[in-house]
């Protein structure tokens, strides 16, 4: 076993449960940018992505973390303040950057 690796840990059921390597499959890109954001939140790659796979995911701005309906609001508004601020709009035919 990797001398870094951790012997156990609690997993979903609370019990003390032996912890084993994962694959996981991206670029060397993502891979990249996965250490980096592990390194700013202070974490290892491992508990980053543990983290925001299932514990923290909605709280640190996951796909879940809006309902639509919020998404909506939070459209509306950033709508309005960018008209309150003279910012010119896309046409309703113009596709996104």
């Amino acid at each position: 076993m990797h001398p870094a690796a951790p012997m156990e840990g609690e997993g979903m059921t609370g019990r003390m449960q032996p912890r084993r390597p994962r694959s996981v499959y991206c670029s060397l890109e993502e891979r990249d940018a996965i250490r980096q954001a592990a390194a700013a939140a202070g974490k290892s790659v491992s508990a980053f992505v543990i983290g925001r796979a299932l514990e923290d995911g909605e709280e640190e701005g996951g796909a879940a973390a809006l309902t639509e309906e919020e998404r909506v609001e939070l459209r509306d508004g950033v709508l309005r303040l960018a008209a309150t601020m003279g910012v010119p709009q896309r046409g309703a035919g113009e596709a996104p950057e």
